[in-house]
C-alpha cells in the first residue's frame, strides 16, 4: 500500500473516530482493575443534586467487596459542576460551607492493605486540608487511633497512615493548584508510598515507628473533612476517587493511574519533548513554510513545543536532506526520503539534532513515542536514538534491522560496570504509517526494571516474544535492575545514527519523550489519537509556556482494548 492509499485508509477511520473524541462526557472506558476495589466515588455517576446544585446522594460505583457503601452527604454535601476536569463532571468543596462527604461503617475497610487513587484540585494546598480520610474505632478522634488518608499542607500533598498504637508512617509530594491525580497505598510492617503526576517521581515517606497493626472496626470514611470532629475543611474539586482493600502491584497501579491520566487529560504530564513536525513549529529564522524547508538550503529549527530544547535540521551535502511538510499521521511531518537518490546513502548526514539532553540517570524512567512512514523495510535505517550505535552503547535506540524488522533497543551500565542488552523486534509493511513507542521503566517493582515496545499499540510483553514480538538487535533479555543508568554523551538525534550512517528514508512525525514510564492504556490512547489524525498538542494554540496555568492541551479519543502480552 503506497502512503497516499495508506494516509487515505486513515482518513476514513477518522470519521470513525471523531466520534469518541473526548471532549469529556464522552469517556466511555471503564476502571481496568476492580478486583478488591472497594469504594468508588465518581462526580459524572450517581450523583443526585438538591435545588441549588449541592450534592443531595451519592451512589458508590463499587460492588466487589463489601456489597456497595452506605454514601451519604450529610447535610451539606459539595456543588456538582457539570465541566470540570478535562470537561468532565467534579465535585466542588468549599471549606468556607464546610461541605463534606461520607462513607458509612463497612467492615472490609478493616484491611491491613489500602491503596487510594484521588483525581481533584486544591485551591489552597498550603494549608492544612483533609480530602479523604477513614477512621476506626480503636480511636476516631484526630491525633489517636488507626486512620489513614491524604491531606495538603505546606504545599504538599501529605498522605499518612496510623495504628492503634500510634505507628505513624507519611509521604509527602510537592502540591499546587493544577489538577493532579494523588496516588497512595500502604500495608502493616510497611511505609506508606505516594504518587502524583507531578512530579512524577515517588516518594516513601518515613517515621520513627512502624504502622504494624491492622485497623479494625471501622467508623467513616469522609471526603472533604477530618475523621473525627469535622474540621479542616478541604477547598478545591474532587472528580473521581478509588479505594482498594489491597496494595495494588506495580502493573495494576501503573493501569489505574494510566486509565485516569487519559480519562482526566493528563497523558502530557511528564512530557519533556515534543515536536509536532507541523508547519508553524519549524523554521529558519523568521520564515515558516510554505514552502517547504529543506536543508539543501541551509540548516533550520524543528521546534521542541515543550522544553524548548529545539532540533536542528541538517545535511552534510545535497545527496540527502530534512524537507518539511510533508503529509504526516497529523497534519504534516518531515521527509527523509529525497525522492529520485536511490540505495542506502551514507554520506548525506541528513538529521534533526535535539543536543546531549534528556539521559535515562538511575532516577528516570522514559518513554519515547514516535510515527514513522518508511520507504522501504530493507537495510539499517536509525530512526531516532540517543547513543547506542551498537549493542553494547549505552543509551537507547529505534531503527530498522537488515532483517526487516523494526527495533527498539537499550543498552545500561549498571554497578557492577557490565551491560544490559535489552531489545526487540517486529516485522512491518513499509509505505504505511506506525506507531513506535519503547518504554524503559526503570522504576519497576523497586528491584527490576523493564523494557517494553509497543507498534501500533501492540506490546511486546513481559518476555519480549509477545504478539509477533522476538528479541532482536543483540538483545539478551528485556529486564534489568531497577535503578540503572542509560546516560551517555550523544545527542538524541533523528534519521541517523549516533556514529554517522545507516541514514533513515522515509517520513517521520508526532515525536515525544515522557519523562516517566506511560501506561499500556495511555499508549492505547495516543496511538487512536494519531489514527484520528489529531497530534498530541494542537498546531494551532500556543505553547504550554504560554498558557494560562493548569489549562490542557491534551484531547484523547476512546480506547479500544487490545493484547498487551
Amino acid at each position: 500500500m503506497g502512503r497516499q492509499t495508506q494516509r487515505r485508509s486513515i482518513s476514513r477511520l477518522t470519521a470513525a473516530l471523531a466520534a469518541t473524541v473526548l471532549t469529556g462526557t464522552s469517556f466511555g472506558a471503564t476502571v481496568p482493575i476492580t478486583s478488591d476495589l472497594l469504594l468508588h466515588l465518581d462526580a459524572g455517576a450517581g450523583v443526585t443534586t438538591g435545588g441549588g446544585g449541592e450534592v443531595a446522594t451519592w451512589a458508590d460505583q463499587a460492588t466487589t467487596v463489601g456489597g456497595a457503601n452506605d454514601a451519604t452527604a450529610p447535610g451539606n454535601g459539595p456543588t456538582l459542576v457539570a465541566s470540570g476536569i478535562n470537561g468532565l463532571p467534579t465535585l466542588n468543596f468549599s471549606a468556607a460551607s464546610s461541605q463534606y462527604l461520607q462513607v458509612g461503617a463497612n467492615s472490609a475497610f478493616d484491611s491491613d492493605e489500602i491503596t487510594w487513587f484521588i483525581v481533584g484540585e486544591s485551591n489552597a494546598p498550603g494549608s492544612t486540608q483533609i480530602i479523604l480520610r477513614s477512621a476506626y474505632a480503636s480511636g476516631a478522634a484526630a491525633g489517636s487511633g488507626s486512620l489513614w488518608g491524604t491531606f495538603t499542607q505546606s504545599n504538599v500533598f501529605k498522605s499518612h497512615a496510623r495504628d492503634a498504637s500510634a505507628g505513624f508512617k507519611s509521604s509527602d509530594v510537592a502540591a499546587t493548584t493544577d489538577p493532579s491525580i494523588i496516588s497512595a497505598q500502604w500495608a502493616a510492617d510497611d511505609t506508606v508510598s505516594a504518587m502524583v503526576t507531578t512530579p512524577t517521581s515517588t516518594a516513601v515517606g518515613s517515621a520513627a515507628t512502624a504502622v504494624t497493626a491492622t485497623p479494625t472496626g471501622h467508623v467513616h470514611t469522609r471526603i472533604g473533612t477530618n475523621s473525627g470532629s469535622a474540621a479542616s475543611y478541604f477547598d478545591g474539586n474532587i472528580s473521581e476517587i478509588l479505594v482498594y482493600n489491597t496494595t495494588l502491584s506495580a502493573v495494576d497501579r501503573n493501569e489505574v493511574q494510566g486509565y485516569l491520566n487519559v480519562k482526566y487529560g493528563m497523558v502530557n504530564q511528564g512530557l519533556a519533548l515534543y515536536s509536532s513536525m507541523d508547519d508553524p513549529h519549524v523554521n529558519r529564522g523568521g520564515t515558516t513554510p510554505p514552502p517547504a524547508l529543506t536543508t539543501d538550503d541551509g540548516n533550520y529549527t524543528v521546534q521542541d513545543q515543550i522544553g524548548g530544547s529545539h532540533g536542528t535540521a541538517s545535511a552534510a551535502d545535497t545527496t540527502s536532506a530534512v524537507i518539511s511538510s510533508a503529509t504526516g499521521i497529523a497534519d504534516q511531518a518531515i521527509d527523509m526520503s529525497r525522492p529520485g537518490i536511490s540505495g542506502d546513502n551514507t554520506s548525506g548526514n541528513a538529521k534533526v539534532n535535539y543536543g546531549d539532553i534528556l539521559d535515562i540517570t538511575s532516577s528516570v524512567s522514559q518513554t519515547v513515542s514516535l510515527w514513522f512512514n518508511a520507504d522501504s523495510t530493507g537495510g539499517t535505517q536509525f530512526i531516532a536514538s540517543k547513543g547506542n550505535g551498537g549493542s553494547t552503547n549505552t543509551g537507547w535506540s529505534i531503527f530498522i534491522g537488515d532483517s526487516g524488522n523494526i527495533i527498539a533497543r537499550a543498552d545500561n551500565s549498571n554497578s557492577s560496570g557490565s551491560t544490559d542488552n535489552l531489545g526487540v523486534g517486529k516485522s512491518f509493511t513499509s509505505g504505511e504509517w506506525h506507531h513506535l513507542v519503547m518504554v524503559i521503566d526503570n522504576v519497576g517493582d523497586g528491584t527490576t526494571g523493564t523494557f517494553t515496545a509497543y507498534l501500533d499499540g501492540v506490546s511486546s510483553g513481559a518476555d519480549g516474544l509477545q504478539n509477533g514480538w522476538s528479541l532482536h538487535g543483540g538483545g539478551d533479555g528485556v529486564t534489568f535492575a531497577a535503578g540503572s543508568d542509560f546516560s551517555n554523551s550523544d545527542a538524541i538525534e533523528l534519521g541517523l545514527r549516533a556514529d554517522g550512517g545507516a541514514e533513515y528514508r522515509g517520513l517521520l512525525d508526532e515525536f515525544a519523550i515522557w519523562n516517566r514510564a506511560l501506561s499500556a492504556t495511555e499508549i492505547e490512547a495516543i496511538y487512536d489519537l494519531g489514527l484520528s489524525g489529531t497530534g498530541l498538542i494542537a498546531s494551532t494554540i500556543p505553547t504550554p509556556a504560554a498558557l494560562p496555568a493548569g489549562l490542557t492541551l491534551l484531547t484523547l479519543v476512546g480506547l479500544r482494548r487490545r493484547r498487551h502480552g
